[in-house]
C-alpha cells in the first residue's frame, strides 16, 4: 500500500509542478540516429563450443526522436527504437532481435516529462520512461543500453551539491501478483563541484525462478560508494570505490528456501593524457569474487553484484570491442562480453560472483581532416574460480577508423580480436574436463546519421 501512496502523491506532484495552464507556447525539435550495422565474425573451427561461432550479417537499427519545449518549463521527449531489422521481406514484421514475430518492430525505447517545480526552480521532476545510468561509469547500469525503468526522479541542487533522487520499476510483472513479481530500484547520488561524489543504489528482484537471471525467488542488492573525477594539469582522472551487499532466497526442494548473502567491493582508477595529437587512456578495475557464490551449502560469498547481471544488460564501461562492447559491437555479436562481477546475459552468468580484475588502454587518434583512430586493449581475468577451472578469461584487441562522409554522417570500420581463456564463461559451460580456448576474430563497419 505504501508503494501505491508514493506512487501516487509523487504523479500529482509532477502534473501540479508542470503549470499546464500557462503552456501556450511550445518548441520542438526532430532528431535522431540512423545506422547501418555490417559485421562478420570467424570464432574459429573448435566444435567444443555449440554457440557464437562464425556470424555474417547486416542490420538496420532507427532512432526517431522529438523533444517539446513549453514557455512554463514543462519538457517532453520521445524516442522510438526501430530494428534491428534484417529482413526485405514486404510487410514483414520483427522482434528487436530480427526474428519472425507478431509483434511490430517499433518500440518506445524511452520517453518523459519533466518540469521545475514553481517556487524552487533548483529542483525538477521527471517522470516516464528515463535512460538511467549509474554515476560510476557505467560499470552498475547504463541508460545507454536501454536501462530506461519506469521512473519518477527529482533532480536538483542544494547549496553546490547537486542531487539525484529516484524511483524505478524495471517489470511491474502481474498486477494481481504485485509486488511477488516486480523488479524495483532506488538511486540517490550527490556531486559536488569539486568532483567528489557519492552515491546509494537499491534492488529489488522478485521475479520468479523461471524468469530470473540469478533463479532466485528475491534478490535484494544494496550499493553505497564514492567517487572522484578532476584534471591534473592536462590530464583527466576518475577513480571509484563501491561496496555491495545482499541476499537471494533459492527455492529448495522437500526443505525451506535457502538464503545466500554476498558483499563485495569495486575499484577503479582510470587516467587519461594527451601525448602529442593523442589522447591516451589507462583504466583498471577490481572487483571482488568468491567461487562459493552459488554454492548452495554455504550461505554468504565475498562476491560483489552488479544490477546489470541481474537484470539481464551489460555497458560501455571497457576500451575493447568484444570481452567488453563498443557501439559497432553491440549488434548480434554481443556474445563474449563479461560485466564486471564476471556474469552477463550472452553467457547464461555462468561466472557470476566469480568477480574481475582488468587492465585496458587506449588511445584517440586524429589522423586528418575528417578522419580518425581509436585503439583499445584489454586483459580480463576472474578475481576467483571454482575447483579446476582457471581465472583467465582472454585478451581484448580492437581498431577502428571513422571518417566523416557529409555533415552528421559518418562511416567507422574495424577489426576486433579476442582471445578467449579457459576462464571464459563458454569454457566454463563446457565443464571442467571439456574446458577450451578460443579465438574469435570479427571485422565490423557501421554508416550512421546522426541529426
Amino acid at each position: 500500500m505504501s508503494k501505491r501512496i508514493f506512487w501516487f502523491v509523487l504523479f500529482f506532484c509532477a502534473i501540479y509542478a508542470t503549470g499546464l495552464e500557462n503552456a501556450y507556447a511550445v518548441e520542438t525539435a526532430w532528431h535522431g540516429q540512423f545506422r547501418v550495422n555490417s559485421y562478420y565474425q570467424d570464432a574459429g573451427k573448435d566444435d567444443a563450443f555449440t554457440e557464437g561461432d562464425d556470424i555474417q550479417a547486416s542490420r538496420l537499427r532507427f532512432r526517431p526522436t522529438l523533444d517539446f519545449e513549453w514557455d512554463s518549463g514543462l519538457k517532453a521527449h520521445i524516442q522510438l527504437n526501430i530494428g534491428h531489422i534484417n529482413s526485405n521481406v514486404a510487410n514483414a514484421r520483427y522482434t528487436l532481435d530480427g526474428s519472425s514475430s507478431g509483434d511490430p518492430a517499433v518500440a518506445l525505447r524511452h520517453g518523459y516529462i519533466s518540469a521545475p517545480i514553481p517556487n524552487h526552480t533548483d529542483f525538477t521532476i521527471v517522470a516516464g520512461l528515463v535512460p538511467m545510468s549509474d554515476k560510476f561509469g557505467d560499470t552498475l547500469f547504463s541508460g545507454d543500453w536501454d536501462y530506461n525503468p519506469l521512473t519518477y526522479m527529482l533532480l536538483g541542487k542544494v547549496a553546490d551539491v547537486e542531487v539525484r533522487m529516484a524511483h524505478g520499476n524495471l517489470d511491474e510483472g502481474s498486477e494481481s501478483s504485485h509486488p511477488a513479481d516486480d523488479v524495483d530500484q532506488w538511486f540517490f547520488d550527490a556531486d559536488t563541484k569539486a568532483g567528489f561524489g557519492a552515491s546509494f543504489y537499491a534492488l529489488n528482484d522478485n521475479t520468479k525462478p523461471a524468469n530470473s537471471v540469478t533463479g532466485a525467488s528475491t534478490t535484494n542488492e544494496y550499493y553505497t560508494g564514492v567517487r572522484y573525477s578532476g584534471k591534473f594539469e592536462s590530464a583527466d582522472f576518475n577513480a571509484f570505490v563501491l561496496y555491495n551487499w545482499g541476499e537471494r532466497t533459492v527455492p529448495a526442494s522437500g526443505g525451506d528456501p535457502t538464503e545466500r548473502k554476498n558483499s563485495g567491493f569495486a575499484v577503479k582508477a582510470e587516467v587519461k593524457v594527451p601525448v602529442r595529437t593523442v589522447r591516451v587512456g589507462l583504466l583498471g578495475i577490481y572487483a571482488s569474487g568468491d567461487n562459493d557464490f552459488d554454492d548452495a551449502a554455504k550461505d554468504s560469498a565475498d562476491s560483489f553484484i552488479t544490477p546489470m547481471s541481474i537484470v539481464g544488460t551489460t555497458g560501455y564501461w571497457g576500451y575493447t570491442g568484444k570481452l567488453n562492447v563498443q557501439g559497432p559491437t553491440d549488434t548480434g555479436i554481443d556474445t563474449s562480453f563479461v560485466n564486471i562481477d564476471g556474469g552477463g546475459y550472452a553467457t547464461d552468468n555462468t561466472n557470476l560472483g566469480n568477480g574481475l580484475v582488468t587492465i585496458q588502454a587506449n588511445a584517440a587518434i586524429p589522423i586528418m581532416d575528417k578522419l580518425e583512430g581509436y585503439v583499445g586493449a584489454g586483459w580480463y581475468t576472474h578475481t576467483a574460480a571454482d575447483p579446476g577451472f582457471e581465472k583467465y578469461i582472454g585478451t581484448d584487441l580492437y581498431a577502428q577508423l571513422k571518417y566523416l562522409l557529409w555533415e552528421s554522417v559518418s562511416i567507422e570500420g574495424g577489426v576486433d580480436y579476442a582471445m578467449l581463456g579457459k576462464g571464459h564463461p563458454d569454457s566454463v559451460a563446457l565443464g571442467a574436463a571439456n574446458q577450451s580456448t578460443r579465438n574469435e576474430t570479427l571485422v565490423f563497419s557501421r554508416l550512421q546519421l546522426e541529426f
